[in-house]
């Protein structure tokens, strides 16, 4: 019997409650739903971690913080635990990874055991397709905030997406494949792409654009409002939860 192909996709911060999967009252994640009736989702999953670091160590080798250290003791990952991606190896994969999380990454060690691994930042660009850049650059208006000097505004899930499509084409189809992607996108700052600006605010009484720069706002003093007590204006919660980023950019 031919081994599956298994693509494995983490998005980070995405609350089940806020999703169409869970009964949200927005369909932010459409195709996520039409996934889950399809084949399996749960109702509940518990996280090891209430962060990127040692919940991404936990599900990358199967162990808890407790055993693999990451993100309690230590930042990095002892040399003595295997990772998903090398049992995959072993098991005749091809292993790849795209992540948009620096946790995930060569500076914890949570890239050993992938074939081909990428982690995309601004200072990593240039190591990635110019074909992709240039399509990316082209419609800027509408996979990201268009022409802005603010990276926080920015949005590179249109990077991932066309990145692992390229990846996959290159797959060798003799041979089953692993591919873990971790996108970040769904992560604060919620600062939507341009053509979604005005998602989800029918209903509030801030402006799109006045709404997207509140997120921003809320994102840079997001320790300082968190201290006071995160004491919002019902209209404020309202704009915010406007602007969490839908999962998908246009393609």
């Amino acid at each position: 019997m031919k081994q599956p192909n298994i693509v494995w996709i983490t998005l980070d911060s995405v609350r089940s409650d806020h999703t169409t999967v869970d009964g949200y009252k927005r369909d932010t994640t459409p195709n996520m739903y039409e996934i889950g009736v399809e084949g399996y989702n749960f109702s509940h999953c518990i996280a090891h971690s209430k962060s990127t670091l040692p919940s991404s160590a936990a599900i990358l080798t199967c162990t808890a913080p407790s055993r693999n250290t990451v993100g309690m003791s230590g930042k990095m990952l002892p040399s003595t635990i295997p990772t998903v991606a090398t049992r995959f190896s072993q098991a005749g994969y091809q292993t790849a990874c795209l992540s948009r999380n620096s946790y995930v990454s060569s500076a914890t060690g949570l890239d050993r055991g992938f074939d081909r691994f990428q982690w995309i930042a601004s200072e990593t660009l240039s190591e990635l397709s110019y074909v992709t850049l240039i399509k990316y650059l082209v419609n800027i208006q509408s996979h990201s905030a268009g022409i802005t000097r603010d990276t926080a505004k920015h949005s590179l899930a249109y990077l991932m997406n066309e990145t692992a499509k390229r990846w996959v084409k290159k797959f060798d189809r003799d041979q089953p494949f692993f591919f873990y992607l971790h996108h970040n996108e769904p992560h604060r700052p919620y600062y939507p792409p341009l053509s979604y600006l005005d998602y989800y605010t029918e209903s509030i009484k801030m402006a799109p654009r006045e709404a997207a720069e509140f997120a921003l706002d809320v994102h840079y003093s997001n320790e300082k409002i968190i201290a006071e007590g995160c004491n919002l204006s019902a209209e404020e919660w309202e704009a915010l939860q406007s602007m969490m980023r839908r999962l998908l950019t246009p393609t």
